[in-house]
């Protein structure tokens, strides 16, 4: 039975058949394999339906957001009615320059999936860069919970969204040495408040041909961190991921 949780990952798919090898290196593992636009989400969909242990999460992410979203929304929430989904994700909020221009487009394209969430009774997967005030603005006046995918900030910024409900996805980052802020936050919140995540295919390289699809190297990181035993932060982290995405601590 899987016990460890990639809470975010992108399994890639060149048709209807599965072009990744990532699950099946990986068998012990559960994978919510995330998607950014519609052109994904039927493969994904397929991909779900035959491997019980990579879960469908359909979404819209902001880098892809232009005048259509409204239809890709509407095609969105057809597939939503008539298929298994675990989440909606990877959506979110990109305020970087270069994603800057299409802010209002992304804020109503987010709200709407939020709404969508709402309705179907799915968690989100989220993206977010600096966008937090308006991501919580939005959270706040919803019901959904699930995933900060990616962070990479503060604790006190993590605090607001744990009281919101949301886990915190930590990632690679974690093991660079550029990860003071992210070790802090690691360090301060609670271990029921985060999941473990590697964003394949775009993990971190480390040198020397290390690549973080091994996710137990982030595991044992937030073991040091917070000076627990290992076994132990293994299953806190599975059975968080599990409760989010799964709906229980139980794998299905």
């Amino acid at each position: 039975m899987p016990k460890i949780f990639d809470s975010h990952c992108h399994i890639l798919t060149d048709s209807i058949i599965l072009s990744s090898s990532y699950p099946s290196q990986h068998p012990q593992n559960f994978f919510l394999n995330v998607t950014t636009k519609k052109n994904e989400w039927l493969p994904v969909i397929y991909l779900g339906e035959h491997n019980r242990y990579v879960l469908a999460s359909l979404g819209l992410h902001p880098w892809f957001v232009d005048r259509s979203w409204m239809n890709d929304i509407n095609f969105l929430a057809e597939l939503l009615s008539t298929n298994k989904v675990s989440s909606i994700g990877e959506i979110g909020l990109d305020y970087v320059d270069e994603f800057i221009g299409s802010k209002s487009l992304q804020l109503d394209a987010f709200k709407a999936q939020i709404s969508l969430a709402e309705k179907y009774g799915l968690p989100v997967s989220l993206h977010c860069r600096k966008a937090f005030d308006d991501l919580y603005l939005v959270l706040k006046r919803s019901k959904v919970t699930g995933v900060l995918h990616g962070f990479s900030s503060s604790y006190e910024l993590a605090q607001q969204f744990i009281d919101l409900g949301f886990k915190i996805g930590v990632g690679g980052l974690l093991l660079s040495l550029k990860s003071k802020k992210l070790e802090r936050t690691v360090k301060n919140i609670k271990l029921t408040d985060m999941v473990v995540e590697t964003d394949y295919p775009n993990f971190v390289q480390l040198g020397k041909g290390l690549e973080l699809a091994d996710i137990s190297l982030i595991i044992e990181r937030i073991a040091q961190i917070k000076s627990l035993d290992l076994s132990e932060v293994k299953e806190i982290l599975y059975n968080n991921a599990a409760e989010v995405f799964l709906g229980s601590k139980n794998a299905r």
